[in-house]
């Protein structure tokens, strides 16, 4: 069973890749 604080950080994790990938676009 996944608590909520886990699907935060997961959910934060896939923001940072996001972020990542974009800035490596620019």
């Amino acid at each position: 069973m996944y608590t909520e604080n886990h699907n935060e950080q997961v959910e934060i994790n896939v923001l940072k890749k996001l972020l990542r990938t974009t800035n490596n676009k620019r």
